[in-house]
């Protein structure tokens, strides 16, 4: 299945490129067969990663015509042969058509960064895509979004379209036993798990901060990862019992306290 959607993949993105890009398959023992779209300056690069999952479009200048090596990713998305479906290789294929379909990208050579940092590939952008794949209702609201605001704003579209939603299909038919409750709970563990700072945030303080009633949390917390469970349920003691300020401390003397609490008592 994986091998059949790089190919759809891959073909539709030597459509796009027709005339400016070359397409052939490269095969190495890191990465296995990928796709190479060789360009006049730089090359795109289409490849599964079978252990993590995911499909990635990434991009690489040239050195004698061939990939110096420097892959920088572009766009990816988690792809599952076991439970994804055509459709959503579609979807892929149309977010890698839109990516090389925009501006002219400028290639800079960077230092390759160690690939413990690579592992934790999964950003903000990424993880909204992949949920508004499980909600094509928000591809307009997305669109849309991205008219107005450029470089997408994830705390603001997550909290008021995506986490809405979500709270939507758990109270809904079927609730948190749906089919497509258990497609949000598997995204979501995946993405802490993969992803950067400002990902794991948006799931714990925005997604998960705005489940409030008892009994959804007790059973959201079943279906969420142990790592993940425990930062929500250590974060929420604060979201509900925020820390009172600390006075000011004052020098000893029972005028000094009297006039210290006079004035605090004013505000």
């Amino acid at each position: 299945m994986e091998q059949k959607a790089l190919e759809l993949i891959a073909g539709k993105l030597e459509s796009a490129l027709k005339g400016s890009h070359t397409l052939r398959w490269a095969e190495t023992e890191e990465d296995g067969r990928y796709a190479l779209l060789t360009g006049q300056n730089a090359a795109y690069g289409v490849f599964y990663d079978a252990e993590g999952k995911r499909f990635a479009l990434k991009i690489c200048p040239l050195a004698e015509g061939e990939p110096d090596g420097s892959w920088s990713n572009l766009s990816v998305w988690l792809f599952d042969p076991d439970s994804d479906s055509e459709r959503d290789v579609e979807s892929i294929a149309n977010d890698f058509l839109e990516t090389v379909s925009g501006p002219v990208r400028t290639i800079q050579k960077t230092k390759k960064r160690p690939k413990k940092d690579d592992e934790n590939n999964v950003d903000p952008v990424f993880f909204i895509n992949r949920m508004v794949t499980l909600f094509p209702e928000l591809k307009e609201d997305l669109a849309e979004h991205k008219f107005y605001h450029p470089d997408v704003l994830p705390v603001y579209f997550v909290r008021e379209k995506i986490a809405p939603k979500i709270l939507e299909t758990w109270n809904g038919p079927g609730g948190m036993a749906s089919k497509l409750s258990d497609k949000v709970f598997e995204l979501i563990n995946e993405c802490y798990k993969n992803g950067d700072l400002d990902t794991k945030g948006l799931i714990t303080q925005v997604i998960l901060n705005s489940v409030t009633e008892p009994e959804l949390q007790a059973r959201a917390e079943e279906k969420v990862g142990e790592d993940l469970r425990k930062i929500w349920v250590a974060g929420r003691k604060f979201r509900d019992n925020p820390a009172k300020p600390e006075k000011p401390k004052v020098p000893g003397g029972w005028m000094s306290r009297f006039t210290a609490d006079t004035l605090l008592n004013k505000k």
